[in-house]
């Protein structure tokens, strides 16, 4: 059972969702709450005010996304909470059991309007109700203005002893007390939400809750007959099985599409793939075919898909330097994932014209075969490249081509999908690249990051981030040779960035990784080797999943230093049992309860585990 200590903890945050509702919280405190849908500004915070003497340990119940905060005064017990999403309704509860009043402080975000209306649900026990409101036109993601196309709704409902005063600070005293918030889109749906969470007790709604959850939780391979008995760390892994398990599923819109974190409501490509690995290897083949199924829905409105976009029945797209790299390799190599798995020839067959689509889109981007980078690459995005490298080949991109490449091609000419003057010049296209990569990537048995154009190839347009002010939006060269927004454009002053070879030790692992046949077992050892040789237990900033896949090719190559990886590994998740962003050293740093991150490391871990 995960378990964390709010006022000494490590900063976790978990996620309660239910596909339609969703909340993050760290602790006992709600640091968001947003949805239907999944791609909604969150409305509101909760917190408890008074730390002095106030201590909240917080467990979630095994197999669901059931949490319980106990509380206690100078050390001595004083109450529980408990946490829940109903079912089958946009609809949180928080039931709650004092022998000490505690007081909360209700935030209500920026961009928000509220009206008091507890009193029309003609209940003596509610004790405060503030209807939140936004029009049309709110922001769905504070990182970029994409607005909503109607009103959002949400109701939250305090009932039981005690009372919201005129400081927004709500008194919950002795007795019990019940915490709901609702959610709805349109005002109508939110209060038909609410009179219908109303007509039950909580205790009906948590019972169906635990029983729908513990139903998810058997669907799942069952790792406790599974996993041998003398597997290192066997109770941390059976731990991070159904930590994993609950921190994706609650982050899984109805729609299918997953969120990468509380910091971006958005369901971008590269973090489903990571996600999805994870749900194929714990068993989950249907929250796999949803994701999938998630942007075959949007291919087939829009014959695009792009780096990010909003989950519902409308979209954005939140686009990026260079979107037909990176992500669509990404995306036809976890449908051809998924198929391995399921033998669903139907569905792949189904889903094709947007696998071809990414081919194409690949093949429309090679210059001097290779491909350049995409512009929410992991590397670039946080900071370890610099944005300048965009339009430069990549070692990574391209060898996701060739990955893709690979499966879809060899489909192809199985299911006779294309005629043989169009699969004779792919296959063409294809094989150039491959024999060329070795030669732009791994000069002297040396794997580097990227590689500049002989000539440049650079676009005058890139919708992205401005390489000046680091705002988001169109962009356009600039004669200094950065990309760069209208308010920058004709005023940065710095010399042209001068090509720079760059050698991400990370890189060394993505052949394993993504399954490319490439390179020999020599020279795979020989990557693998080198990244352990530049690990170090320095501050120096990484990606949160270079241990997991480091695991995961220490396992496949039968590298003795696995065991000792497998425990770094399980060691680096927090108290929630979630994986982060990035790390500094050990520190977690960025968004915490990764699906993407925490994916990838589970795989690896039962990559180990699961050895014969």
């Amino acid at each position: 059972m995960s378990e964390t200590r709010v006022y000494e903890n490590d900063g976790g945050i978990h996620c309660i969702g239910n596909g339609m509702l969703a909340a993050y919280g760290q602790g006992p405190n709600m640091i968001q709450v947003f949805g239907p849908p999944y791609s909604s500004p969150s409305y509101m915070k909760l917190n408890l005010c008074d730390k002095s003497g106030l201590e909240v340990i917080s467990r979630r119940e095994p197999q669901t996304a059931v949490w319980h905060h106990q509380l206690f005064w100078n050390g001595e017990p004083i109450g529980e909470m408990v946490d829940f999403m109903a079912v089958d309704l946009p609809c949180m509860f928080r039931m709650v059991e004092l022998t000490r009043p505690v007081v909360f402080s209700v935030e209500i975000e920026k961009g928000w309007k509220i009206c008091q209306n507890g009193a029309r649900y003609q209940n003596t026990e509610v004790i405060a109700g503030i209807l939140a409101y936004a029009d049309a036109g709110i922001s769905v993601y504070e990182h970029a203005p994409y607005p909503s196309y109607r009103e959002i709704n949400h109701q939250f409902l305090a009932l039981g002893n005690g009372e919201l005063k005129g400081d927004m600070s709500l008194v919950l005293k002795e007795g019990v007390s019940l915490l709901v918030w609702i959610g709805g889109e349109e005002y109508h749906k939110c209060i038909q939400n609410t009179e219908q969470a109303l007509r039950r007790p909580p205790e009906e709604y948590l019972a169906e809750t635990r029983k729908w959850w513990q139903d998810y939780s058997r669907q799942r391979i069952d790792f406790e007959k599974a996993l041998p008995k003398d597997t290192p760390f066997r109770e941390k892994v059976l731990a991070a099985v159904d930590d994993t398990a609950v921190l994706i599923k609650t982050q899984q819109s109805a729609q299918g599409g997953v969120l990468a974190g509380h910091n971006y409501h958005l369901a971008y490509v590269r973090d489903q793939y990571g996600t999805s690995r994870c749900l194929l290897k714990l068993g989950y083949l249907e929250e796999a075919k949803k994701i999938l199924e998630f942007y075959f829905d949007i291919f087939g409105r829009y014959g695009k898909i792009h780096n990010a976009q909003t989950i519902g029945d409308s979209h954005h797209f939140h686009i990026h330097e260079n979107d037909n790299v990176e992500i669509t390799g990404y995306l036809i190599v976890q449908a051809f994932d998924y198929y391995q798995k399921s033998g669903d020839k139907a569905f792949l067959k189904k889903i094709y014209p947007m696998l071809e689509w990414a081919w194409f889109s690949q093949v429309q981007e090679l210059h001097e075969n290779m491909l350049p980078f995409n512009g929410d690459e992991t590397y670039v995005a946080g900071g370890i490249l610099p944005r300048t490298v965009l339009c430069q080949g990549s070692a990574e991109s391209t060898l996701l081509f060739l990955a893709a490449g690979e499966r879809l091609l060899s489909f192809s000419k199985a299911e006779g999908m294309w005629d043989s003057q169009q699969l004779d010049e792919q296959w063409k296209r294809f094989q150039t690249v491959k024999e060329q990569y070795k030669g732009h990537f791994y000069p002297g048995g040396d794997l580097i990051t990227n590689r500049a154009f002989s000539q440049s190839q650079k676009k005058r347009f890139l919708h992205g981030v401005c390489q000046n002010c680091g705002s988001f939006g169109w962009n356009e060269l600039d004669e200094s040779g950065y990309y760069l927004c209208r308010n920058c454009f004709g005023a940065h002053k710095e010399k042209k960035p001068v090509p720079e070879t760059y050698r991400i030790p990370s890189v060394k692992l993505m052949p394993v990784y993504i399954g490319s046949s490439l390179f020999q077992n020599e020279e795979i050892e020989k990557m693998v080797r080198e990244f352990m040789m530049c690990r170090s237990d320095s501050q120096e900033k990484t990606v949160g999943y270079d241990k997991g896949i480091l695991l995961y090719c220490l396992t496949k190559l039968h590298m003795p230093a696995a065991e000792k990886m497998l425990e770094e590994v399980l060691e680096q998740a927090d108290g929630t049992g979630g994986w982060s962003e990035y790390y500094y050293g050990k520190r977690p740093a960025g968004t915490r309860y990764r699906p993407w991150e925490s994916g990838i490391n589970l795989e690896a871990v039962l990559e180990y585990s699961m050895l014969p």
